[in-house]
């Protein structure tokens, strides 16, 4: 009753012989309709004209941290190499003296792991004591690494290490050393402080589960990183998610072992809440000028009912 006494006491813009099509209600409502229309489809472009330059962007300056730590633990582990201390551990293969060296050098450049191997490629030392000594590196967990000829990414006991190998010359080749750190904290950190970019990673654990490690991500991002890491193809959304964060690109990172992810993102900021502000809008203006056009319909509808045959 409330709806009927409202529709019969709004004004009668549709005069009786002037028709609906011709009314000020019907070209309003179509006004509004087309301008809510025009408003959506633009910013949706526009959306992803910046997600796609932004995803680029993102994508490029992961890579570059990539390498520039590549390069960085690659240049330290030959400086490591070099000291004299390990080198004439290594030739007095008194394993004390090796593992106490080892531990040393691991505390001053805060690496996870440190190796070092004879010239016959066996284990003479390892800081954390899970491949016994005599071992050969090819016959280990380590075993893909074996095959590397400087930094490589590993996956070891579900966690994603960027190893780097050096020579250790005593005075001629007298082994190797291996500098492990623990690339997904390393990344996570450098990542954040240097370019405030947000870091996730993705590590298969077999063919049916993934390990997620959250990084810099909120708690309430784990469901749709999980997502992203079983459909690294799939299409990302502009649209802020809980807590003010986005996923903005993927990136496959070349493991000799398990398929690791790296998920990128990172904070909304302004330009994000205007075009969200648009949006709106646009939604708020189409929506407006349905609610005209039925309305406006409706009255039309009943006063040529009320018109005499």
């Amino acid at each position: 009753m409330r709806v009927k006494n409202f529709l019969r006491d709004l004004p009668r813009s549709g005069a009786a012989g002037a028709g609906w099509k011709n009314s000020a209600n019907y070209r309003v409502s179509q006004l509004l309709m087309l301008i809510g229309v025009v408003l959506l489809s633009t910013n949706w472009g526009v959306e992803q004209t910046l997600l796609q330059i932004q995803s680029a962007n993102v994508t490029t300056v992961f890579s570059t941290l990539l390498r520039h730590s590549h390069g960085e633990l690659q240049e330290l582990s030959e400086v490591l190499a070099s000291d004299f201390g390990l080198r004439e551990s290594i030739l007095t293969n008194d394993p004390l003296t090796v593992d106490s060296t080892l531990r040393n050098h691991q505390k001053r450049i805060s690496a996870q792991r440190m190796l070092a191997l004879s010239g016959n490629a066996q284990i003479i030392g390892d800081t954390d004591n899970r491949i016994p000594r005599g071992t050969n590196l090819a016959q280990s967990d380590l075993a893909p690494v074996s095959t590397q000829k400087i930094t490589t990414l590993h996956v070891t006991e579900g966690k994603l290490f960027r190893y780097a190998k050096a020579v250790i010359r005593a005075p001629g080749p007298g082994g190797h050393l291996l500098v492990g750190y623990d690339m997904e904290r390393r990344l996570i950190k450098d990542a954040g402080e240097l370019v405030n970019l947000k870091v996730a990673f993705a590590c298969a654990v077999d063919q049916s589960n993934m390990r997620i490690n959250q990084g810099s991500f909120g708690r309430a991002m784990v469901p749709a990183l999980e997502n992203m890491a079983r459909n690294p193809s799939a299409k990302l959304s502009w649209t802020p998610t809980v807590g003010n964060e986005r996923i903005i690109a993927s990136v496959e990172l070349d493991s000799t072992s398990d398929r690791c992810v790296a998920i990128l993102g990172e904070s909304t900021h302004p330009s994000t809440k205007a075009l969200l502000i648009v949006e709106i809008f646009g939604w708020l203006t189409l929506t407006s000028g349905l609610v005209i056009f039925i309305v406006g319909a409706l009255m039309a509808r009943r006063h040529k009912k009320r018109q005499p045959s």
